[in-house]
């Protein structure tokens, strides 16, 4: 199979999406993704690429955390959560999901998954690099004579 874009699942599905540009950031995010998933009640879309999946690197893990909420199994019967029975009960869901959404970009904020980092002059070049474009980025700027400092870098 050709390795494809799936952005696109994340965005058609209304998720928030990480994706990491190392091995140990693909550890740290997945951690990031249940508390992410949790506080804002929402699947996370955990996005890997090849170049980060055929990796392999030693990680540091934290020990065996026990999740922090057990929870009994329970069957919820809520019609106005689990089906489209009519336009309203569609309408609310949608206002539900965009506020989810809404509630995971402030947990992804409060957490500092974006980072933007800022040259040491106004005016320079700026880079949005996200995933392993991040370490093509750095060996591309180390190839070329500069250093990450010298150039404003967005990586959402």
């Amino acid at each position: 199979m050709a390795e494809q874009d799936s952005r696109g699942f994340a965005l058609l599905s209304d998720l928030p999406m990480l994706e990491p540009a190392s091995v140990a950031e693909a550890y740290d995010f997945a951690v990031a993704a249940f508390e992410i998933s949790e506080r804002a009640r929402t699947p996370v879309f955990l996005r890997l690429t090849t170049a980060v999946a055929l990796t392999h690197v030693t990680v540091d893990v934290s020990d065996d955390v026990p999740p922090p909420l057990v929870r009994d199994v329970v069957l919820e019967r809520d019609i106005a959560r689990y089906t489209k029975a009519g336009a309203k009960i569609c309408l609310d869901q949608h206002r539900d999901l965009i506020e989810r959404l809404n509630v995971a970009g402030g947990v992804i904020r409060a957490m500092g998954l974006n980072r933007l980092g800022l040259a040491g002059r106004p005016g320079g070049l700026g880079i949005v690099a996200v995933g392993p474009t991040y370490a093509y980025l750095a060996e591309a700027l180390a190839a070329a004579g500069r250093e990450l400092s010298q150039v404003s870098i967005l990586r959402p």
